[in-house]
């Protein structure tokens, strides 16, 4: 059963485990707001989940929201696919109604389907590969990697708590029952609702595709803003450990994905980081040489920034 309405329902504490086991990334929401209560919450896109620091989060802050990370899903462990959501944000019944229509028609009807706000509403999907965030001019928004939905917790306009279909909700059904979307049939659905799925993508938080070359955004601590992460922890196999990336296999090359973004840069490689540097242009560091003092900062110099 979905939590009774109460303001002060432990809502972490009570179903963020559930969350976890069944497939989903919780993510701690601040109660009563939208906002995710750590800077760095986005990792819970790409990592795995830790029962024990689920646990231990809700002896502390028992009462928080949470919040479903759009990225990776998993079943015992094993990635089968990325979570994205297509939110309506339509007050108008009869367009809202129009909107649920045509995304039925077009990615199938699903078991995940949650409310907020009056004839506004967010449905769950899966796909193979990473999907981009997009907001449309028909007032419906495509959540994928990098972002998170609100799904258990008090809307902060309505006072009221998020409410799920009779279907289930990531409490009481796994994410491997989410529908698997493929590719191509996103990508009409996407040019159906008015997204530019080829032009760039302004948003740093989404997957991005360089050159060929996918990678995503690297928000760890000491990470620099608009550092960015080989494609390595894009693959289903990927490196688990997020600083071991950075030191893993080289970049993965992708077959061309329109509805992911392609923005213009320098390709991730091996043993080198792309970073953004004043007014947007790429620099590169190398790694020092082994036995030689390149890169040696005498104890006086200023660093000037590091991993």
């Amino acid at each position: 059963m979905l939590p009774c309405d109460n303001s002060r329902r432990p809502w972490w504490r009570d179903f963020a485990a559930t969350v976890a086991q069944n497939g989903f990334s919780p993510v701690a929401i601040l109660p009563g707001t939208k906002r995710p209560r750590f800077e760095k919450w986005a990792v819970a896109c790409y990592a795995p989940t830790n029962s024990g620091w689920i646990v231990g989060h809700g002896r502390k802050h028992g009462t928080d929201s949470i919040g479903l990370a759009c990225g990776r899903l998993r079943d015992g462990g094993e990635v089968i696919g990325w979570l994205f959501a297509v939110d309506c944000d339509a007050d108008d019944p009869t367009l809202s109604a129009e909107l649920d229509r045509i995304t039925i028609a077009r990615l199938g009807e699903t078991t995940f389907v949650r409310f907020g706000r009056p004839n506004r509403w967010v449905r769950l999907y899966r796909s193979p590969i990473p999907v981009r965030s997009d907001k449309t001019l028909r007032q419906l928004e495509i959540l994928g990697a990098g972002r998170q939905v609100l799904g258990f917790g008090i809307h902060p306009d309505t006072a009221e708590p998020y409410s799920w279909s009779p279907d289930g909700s990531p409490v009481e059904v796994k994410g491997s029952d989410l529908p698997l979307i493929a590719p191509d049939v996103l990508l009409a659905f996407l040019r159906e609702i008015g997204s530019e799925a080829d032009a760039p993508h302004n948003r740093p938080n989404c997957g991005r595709r360089l050159s060929g070359v996918a990678v995503i955004p690297l928000r760890v601590q000491g990470a620099l803003n608009g550092r960015l992460m080989p494609a390595a922890m894009l693959s289903m196999g990927g490196t688990p450990s997020w600083r071991g990336a950075l030191r893993g296999p080289a970049a993965i090359p992708l077959q061309p994905s329109t509805f992911l973004p392609s923005t213009p840069t320098s390709t991730v490689r091996n043993e080198m980081v792309a970073i953004r540097g004043p007014g947007g242009t790429p620099r590169r560091r190398r790694k020092p040489l082994s036995g030689s003092s390149a890169g040696a900062r005498s104890p006086t110099e200023k660093p000037r920034g590091g991993l």
